[in-house]
């Protein structure tokens, strides 16, 4: 039955209970009852619609009526049964249902990539909320006292493919963060009703239905969540009985932030003003009746303790008085009283290093800022900046290097003169005799535009130039390797010699920054670099050891490779080949070696008797442990390695779609797509000149499975079969609407296997899904992400098939 047929079905059974009863259906008239492992919200819990006061929005999914989430009362995943999607516009703000604490805000992984950005919150009452598919958050994991009045994101379409907004209630649910993957997962699904401050048509915000339209109530604050910044003045309102505005300003550790909220007019307002840290704690004392000058007016000035997005709010003292106001805010540095071993350092929002510094801090020594195409601070812009640090250092008598690397200017003066003046991309340096005692020290330096970065320190000179630094190495094969190293004083030298243990290997120009090496056996090799001016040379780098395997294979090939062997069985030394060679004695498995192959996904390979393809010959298609009485031991000479596939890589498939409904014809379209198969096309098409309607498709692919028991999830409107290895597990070849079916087989031999999917769609609703999980061993089956789930009466029953390889 299509969703459409089901509708109508629906619609039909619910006037015929009208005529022949005279009554509306008792469901229509109730907060829903849960189902078997869900809970109803408590009476003592109230949640309001996550938008904006005086919006209206529409339900897209719901749980009384098609279409509808899957699943509940489950251990292992996301008990989403009674989660609501709503119609939100791109970027619309977001707000809590309740307040409480942000316990994840950010991008959900693995079996819950579906979700895309999310933030789950926990209202510390065993009770969570779930906020998918936004396009941005904006708030942090860890966010205490959140309340109903701020907006925790932006809607969007991040991990599916339509805008919406996805809400899902839970009790006692558990979270996972984990490099497996991010997100929800069991404890039980609440029913999300009634709503309070929200209307229906009329009545009351329950017994939630798909296409339901439900209005929040009030006309919104408009003097709600604004951005101040420094130097700005903005005017509110705050009504009597309890009424508060909320604002939001970045600040910069050490900045001392100066609000003040002044009532205006015949205003009678008490001011009341509370701030609040990044993490969501009481920054202050509220301020309140104290503007330093009475008048009922309200002025905090606390210094800022870390950098961040503050949130102050502001409203009347007894929640009784009302009134206008105007709030402002001036962002200054405080007095900075730094240790013996710190600059003080002052940013300047321009280039001159005039006027008041947007914020002062201090800073340890040595000087080492990479700021990249980013901003030091609030108040400051990620070009046209600049910044002084002043300090003193005490220095026993000696000759020093005075070491400076910046992007763009950079100036040092040491007891007032000026002894650095340039542009150091690269690194710069002087020398100069200081007597002992202590120093002034002074470092401006000026960014314009691009990166930027800034270092400065200083070292006792000796007689050698500095050592190369941050030496490094890249595995490139198993005999080769490539060599890294940084240098910031070219002018100093005339090029780098590499050594291997304490062999010198190759001296460079002065320019090289790298060097590549091969030819070598497996092992474990100790890599260290000089740096050279005439006969004058660098103490060694620190030590970097590089591991190579020598000449090695993994267990199996990846598509496109062939594997030889030394020995019978895959055994001794063995070279991997991508592409045809015409004489194997240049290789370390060479001429009169070669004695077992395997073969990857995709080609065939052709081994000849004699260098540059000389009969006699013969090509494989598979694995041989022994070639003798082939090509085999002692007269293997050269291979030929040819494509199978029509290019797609080892994780894809070939899909070809036709303009009809049986897979005839010439193709409408070819290409390379990505398993597992992943497609809700809803009501339009793939694109690329195939009907929205009427079309098929076939994706072919070999992947490699490893032996033991596999679960196919499909999901189709309407047909779709499965063969895998010549054996068909799937056949669901008809008319459907979006229906769910799982499969078992079992995988006796590890290897290869033909895989081939097919699918046809005639009108309405359009979706093909499929993948495969390997479960033996398992706790149980990756959940599909969720955007995969359909309905909960699809058909789960397994039906198992025995495999073995595809030759």
């Amino acid at each position: 039955m299509t969703a459409a047929t089901f509708t109508r079905s629906l619609r039909f059974l619910i006037c015929a209970m009208v005529l022949f009863t005279g009554a509306i259906p008792s469901f229509a008239l109730a907060v829903t009852s849960p189902a078997s492992g869900a809970v109803a919200k408590p009476s003592n819990f109230t949640i309001v619609p996550p938008w904006a006061a005086g919006a209206s929005h529409r339900i897209t999914k719901g749980y009384n009526s098609s279409p509808t989430h899957l699943y509940t009362n489950r251990t292992g995943g996301s008990n989403d049964y009674y989660a609501l999607d709503f119609d939100f516009a791109y970027r619309e703000a977001v707000y809590p249902v309740a307040g409480g604490r942000v316990h994840y805000a950010g991008q959900a992984t693995g079996g819950w990539s579906g979700y895309g950005r999310i933030v789950l919150i926990d209202h510390q009452n065993g009770f969570w909320s779930l906020y998918a598919h936004l396009d941005s958050v904006n708030v942090s994991t860890g966010r205490q006292n959140l309340t109903i009045s701020e907006v925790i994101g932006f809607a969007g379409s991040s991990g599916t493919s339509v805008v919406h907004l996805h809400l899902a209630m839970y009790k006692d649910v558990r979270f996972q963060n984990s490099s497996s993957g991010i997100g929800p997962y069991g404890g039980q699904a609440m029913v999300p009703e009634p709503f309070a401050s929200c209307s229906k048509n009329g009545s009351s915000c329950e017994n939630l239905r798909y296409g339901d339209t439900l209005t929040k109530s009030g006309s919104g604050d408009t003097d709600d969540n604004r951005t101040l910044t420094s130097g700005q003045t903005l005017n509110g309102t705050i009504s009597p009985n309890s009424d508060t505005d909320t604002y939001f300003f970045q600040g910069t550790s050490g900045q001392v932030a100066t609000l003040r909220m002044n009532k205006t007019g015949t205003s009678t307002l008490d001011s009341y003003l509370s701030i609040y840290k990044p993490d969501g704690s009481l920054m202050n004392n509220p301020a309140f009746d104290d503007d330093r000058g009475g008048n009922n007016n309200a002025l905090a000035d606390p210094v800022l303790t870390v950098t961040g997005q503050y949130r102050v709010v502001a409203q009347s003292y007894n929640g009784g008085s009302g009134g206008a106001y105007s709030l402002s805010l001036t962002l200054g540095s405080a007095n900075v009283s730094c240790s013996s071993q710190q600059y003080t350092a002052a940013y300047f929002n321009n280039t001159t290093l005039s006027g008041s510094p947007a914020f002062q801090r201090c800073e340890g020594w040595p000087i080492n800022f990479d700021w990249g195409s980013g901003s030091p601070g609030a108040g400051v812009g990620s070009d046209n900046f600049s910044v002084r640090w002043t300090g003193q250092a005490s220095l026993a008598a000696g000759t020093y290097n005075f070491i400076v690397r910046s992007d763009d200017v950079i100036r040092v003066w040491i007891d007032n003169v000026l002894i650095i003046n340039t542009q150091a991309y690269e690194g710069y340096q002087v020398q100069r005799s200081m007597t002992a005692g202590t120093h002034t020290i002074k470092v401006e330096m000026v960014e314009y535009s691009g990166l930027a970065y800034a270092a400065f320190r200083w070292e006792a000179a000796s007689s050698s130039i500095p050592a190369p630094t941050n030496v490094r190495s890249t595995v490139t094969g198993p005999t080769s390797f490539t060599v890294y190293w940084d240098y910031n004083f070219a002018q100093l030298v005339t090029g780098f010699k590499v050594y291997v243990g304490n062999q010198l290997i190759s001296t460079t120009g002065a320019s090289a920054r790298s060097l590549g090496l091969s030819g070598l056996g497996a092992g474990t090799y100790l890599v260290r670099v000089k740096a050279v001016n005439g006969s004058q040379e660098s103490p060694f780098s620190a030590d970097h050891w590089v591991t190579l395997v020598g000449q090695s294979c993994p267990a199996e090939p990846q598509a496109n490779q062939v594997f030889l062997y030394e020995h019978p069985n895959y055994s001794g030394r063995c070279e991997i080949f991508t592409a045809s060679d015409p004489d194997l004695s240049n290789n370390v498995i060479g001429n009169d070696t070669v004695s077992a192959i395997k073969v990857g996904s995709g080609v065939s390979a052709t081994l000849f008797h004699h260098t540059y393809y000389g009969t006699p010959s013969f090509t494989f298609t598979a694995h041989d442990p022994d070639m003798n009485g082939v090509v085999g031991h002692d007269v293997t000479s050269s291979i030929q390695i040819t494509a199978r596939t029509t290019g797609c890589s080892a994780d894809q498939y070939t899909a070809t779609y036709f303009n009809n409904e049986t897979l005839s014809g010439s193709p409408a379209l070819t290409r390379c797509e990505a398993w597992p198969i992943n497609y809700d096309w809803g009501y339009g098409g793939p694109g690329g000149g195939v009907n929205p309607d009427h079309f098929s498709v076939r994706w072919v692919g070999r992947p490699y499975l490893t032996a033991g028991t596999y679960q196919i999830t499909a999901w189709t409107d309407d047909g779709m079969r499965v063969w895998i290895g010549g054996v068909i597990v799937l056949n669901e070849w008809r008319h459907q609407g979006p229906t769910q079916y799982v499969r078992t087989f079992t995988v006796s031999t590890s290897g290869y296997y033909d895989l081939k999917v097919e699918y046809y769609e005639i009108d309405g609703y359009a979706m093909a899904k499929f993948r495969y999980d390997r479960v033996a061993g398992a706790s149980g089956v990756s959940e599909p992400d969720e955007d995969q789930k359909t309905r909960p009466d699809a058909e789960t029953e397994p039906q198992s098939s025995e495999l073995t390889p595809t030759p």
